[in-house]
């Protein structure tokens, strides 16, 4: 099994699969937190209003990080070092992955 920051090296099953990325452990929390705010705002419980928002705030500034250091790898050395076509295109397409969770998160269309 390929390590987490190397391609696969043949097109047998499950050599598609991506790589374990941090931030995919730290997606279900963003929705769930967000849906949490919501409700608490329509219910005008002014309490946990702005430690939930606090707590979105953090989750989103992690997941921002860890894409944005992703994104530097991939861009600085993955795809740079990539020396077949088959890695190169499994290093873009993780690329655009990253762009498109930060893009989801960022609009508020990230779902569970």
């Amino acid at each position: 099994m390929p390590s987490p920051l190397q391609p696969p090296t043949s097109r047998s099953k499950g050599s598609h699969q991506r790589p374990d990325l941090k931030a995919a452990h730290h997606r279900p929390s963003w929705p769930i937190i967000s849906s949490i705010e919501q409700k608490k705002e329509s219910h005008g419980n002014e309490d946990y209003i702005s430690m939930i928002h606090d707590y979105r705030s953090k989750i989103e500034s992690d997941l921002s990080n860890i894409c944005n250091g992703i994104l530097k790898l991939l861009d600085t050395r993955l795809i740079l070092s990539s020396s077949t076509s088959d890695s190169k295109v499994f290093y873009l397409k993780n690329k655009c992955d990253c762009h498109r969770f930060l893009v989801e998160f960022k609009t508020g269309t990230l779902t569970a």
